[in-house]
């Protein structure tokens, strides 16, 4: 099932949920079983009508800039949305609480978080925070999966790509599906994946970051973040999926990132945050 399908699928799904009003009958009961509990929203891209028409992430790691508006509306009215200082103190159980605790979170450090969530955020006076990954700071086109899907749009890079993909295998025989191959890359350890990169994208069929829709963070706009209040941790330093690297590459990863960003921002790191099925 292809990853668009499945998308509709948990849309569909939550709005049965929400319209019979069973999330809000879930809510409460887990609420008196469960008083301290916090739903993390994990959240990737905020993007304008206009944007969202030219960018180059997976769907599932988007979302518009009006659904964001009215999340944050949502939240606002619902849930007690706490910051990640607060997250990370203990909690004491209290049946005293009548809205369930909510904590907003940003990974990876896409410039939109800055331009077009860190507005909204401020009009309905939410906290949130936003890890990082270090050495994509700044970067104009995203990181290896946008690259790859900029490359595919383009019909005479595609046939390149399909090419080099047969080569890669040992039958040659299965076509190149642009989902498949990204999972299959995203499960590789970085040296074995960036290998087959090169082989699949040469630095000469990289198309040029012309439309800017995929820009990071600089570091001067995570400042600005920081500055008015959105806390900021830390996801690594090359984005790898951290199962299928070894313990070296790990360690790295884990104490540079923060070491990168406590020197840059000047504040200190108190969370880390990867996830398996992250598509960005």
């Amino acid at each position: 099932m292809s990853g668009s399908i499945r998308h509709s699928l948990r849309c569909l799904a939550a709005e049965v949920l929400h319209g019979s009003g069973s999330l809000r009958l879930y809510g409460s009961v887990r609420r008196k079983l469960w008083p301290a509990e916090v739903c993390v929203l994990g959240l990737h891209r905020v993007l304008s009508a206009e944007e969202y028409g030219r960018v180059n992430s997976l769907e599932a790691i988007l979302m518009r800039e009006s659904t964001f508006g009215e999340m944050l509306a949502y939240l606002k009215q619902r849930f007690q949305v706490i910051s990640l200082d607060t997250f990370l103190q203990p909690r004491k159980p209290t049946r005293q609480r009548t809205k369930p605790l909510c904590l907003i979170t940003f990974d990876d450090g896409w410039r939109d978080n800055y331009t077009t969530a860190l507005p909204l955020l401020r009009k309905f006076d939410l906290p949130a925070v936003v890890f990082l990954a270090t050495a994509t700071m700044g970067q104009p086109d995203g990181f290896w999966v946008e690259q790859f899907i900029a490359a595919w749009k383009d019909t005479p890079r595609r046939d390149r790509m399909q090419l080099h993909w047969q080569a890669l295998q040992k039958d040659g025989n299965d076509p190149l599906v642009l989902e498949t191959v990204i999972e299959l890359l995203k499960h590789k350890s970085s040296a074995e994946r960036d290998r087959m990169l090169a082989q699949l994208l040469p630095a000469k069929d990289k198309p040029e970051a012309s439309t800017q829709v995929d820009r990071m963070l600089s570091w001067q706009e995570a400042m600005e973040m920081a500055e008015s209040g959105v806390e900021i941790g830390s996801h690594t330093v090359n984005h790898p999926l951290l199962p299928y690297e070894d313990d070296s590459s790990l360690r790295e990863e884990l104490a540079q990132s923060k070491r990168i960003i406590e020197g840059r921002l000047g504040k200190s790191v108190s969370a880390f945050e990867w996830t398996l099925a992250s598509g960005g």
